[in-house]
């Protein structure tokens, strides 16, 4: 199932090496056509200079335009094939590190114009293939949430198009994606296993939320299995799993363990108040007034 393989893209992720060279990258065209190219250049003078600063260059016109600079690695993402449509190139400025910071960069020699995404985990982005407009999917990231470390940041992958000459997210794919009773089913039983799991551990607390880091970690796959819904614009259905699977306590009766509504709602202002929520358009995702409104519930104080 989708949530299950993606948990274990997750987790491999989380072992892999660092995306830093063993060596800086060797300077040269990364790309060329005889007419223009992209090239790997040394990064200008300045004070965050060290020897794997690599700088991005776009040859055209018979000039050499800086596109950007400060990456440990360059790479080519996605090329336009004839007659599809598109910029020619979309190329990859990826900083390394563990939070996989990166510059997406689409290149339209023709004009001379370039479109910038700056990503967190932008070294996770993946183009289609085939011969249709440029698609790329594109990471939403929540990290630290409910205790989690850096290695737990959940990633769900969203559908971005070339169109009219940019780079825009698609809500109609991101709205139209399905989702199957039964696997709705193994989500609650997934997010149901991890929070009873953490009742023990947290044993004798009352309350499954806590803020700041926590010796538990955090709740990842209860984050991705609703994050995943309220991209899909299903954030009604993710509160109710999220009900449904809550844990109870046995205590003279069944009680539920206390933390829920203030874990929906600091979720739902993880989601919001990042940048890319408005500046892409995740806001106009069906039931996004429900995570605003959420949001905005006071914080709940929690140790």
């Amino acid at each position: 199932m989708r949530l299950l393989r993606t948990l274990v893209l997750l987790l491999a992720a989380a072992l892999a090496p660092s995306g830093a060279l063993a060596q800086p990258q060797p300077l040269g065209a990364l790309w060329t056509d005889g007419k223009g190219s992209v090239e790997v250049i040394p990064c200008g003078p300045h004070g965050d200079y060290d020897a794997y600063c690599r700088g991005i260059g776009m040859r055209h016109a018979g000039k050499l335009e800086l596109v950007g600079e400060g990456y440990a690695s360059v790479d080519l993402i996605w090329q336009r094939r004839a007659g599809a449509a598109g910029p020619d190139l979309v190329v990859r400025g990826n900083s390394g590190g563990s939070a996989g910071d990166a510059d997406i960069f689409a290149l339209d020699f023709a004009h001379g114009t370039v479109r910038k995404l700056n990503l967190n985990r932008g070294d996770t982005v993946t183009a289609s293939g085939g011969d249709g407009p440029l698609r790329l999917e594109v990471p939403f990231v929540v990290g630290y949430f409910n205790g989690a470390p850096h290695a737990q940041d959940t990633v769900v992958a969203v559908p971005f198009v070339w169109v009219d000459g940019d780079l825009r997210l698609d809500i109609d794919a991101l709205a139209a994606r399905p989702f199957s009773q039964g696997e709705l089913r193994f989500r609650e039983l997934a997010v149901r296993e991890e929070l009873t799991h953490r009742a023990q551990n947290l044993f004798p607390a009352t309350t499954l939320y806590v803020s700041g880091p926590h010796p538990q970690g955090g709740t990842p796959v209860t984050v991705y299995a609703l994050l995943d819904l309220i991209l899909a614009g299903r954030a009604d259905a993710a509160r109710t799993l999220l009900h449904r699977a809550w844990p109870w306590r046995y205590d003279g009766g069944r009680v539920p363990y206390g933390g829920e509504d203030a874990f929906w709602a600091s979720l739902c202002r993880a989601i919001s108040q990042r940048e890319h929520w408005r500046k892409f358009g995740f806001d106009r995702l069906p039931h996004a007034d429900l995570i605003e409104a959420s949001a905005r519930a006071p914080a709940a104080i929690t140790g």
